[in-house]
């Protein structure tokens, strides 16, 4: 159901937010069988397999933001002692 409906919902409402050029570039997603689907974040969805040989990967990891959260958190960041 995530992928079916969630997944496809969420990536469409994406995909109208962008640019004619940009969305003529995206897979066509079609309009899930649901009534009404309101006040949907973008997700982040990533099936439930191996995402490499490190059995520790993480969601971090596997989209690359591990990085630029760690950056961020080291300008932004406040020291408590």
């Amino acid at each position: 159901m995530v992928f079916e409906i969630i997944g496809a919902e969420a990536q469409r409402q994406f995909s109208e937010t962008q640019g004619s050029f940009i969305r003529n570039r995206l897979q066509h997603i079609g309009v899930p069988d649901v009534d009404k689907i309101d006040n949907l974040n973008v997700p982040i969805i990533i099936n439930q397999k191996r995402l490499g040989g490190n059995a520790r990967s993480t969601v971090g990891t596997a989209t690359d933001i591990y990085a630029s959260l760690r950056l961020l958190f080291s300008r932004m960041g406040t020291l408590f002692r």
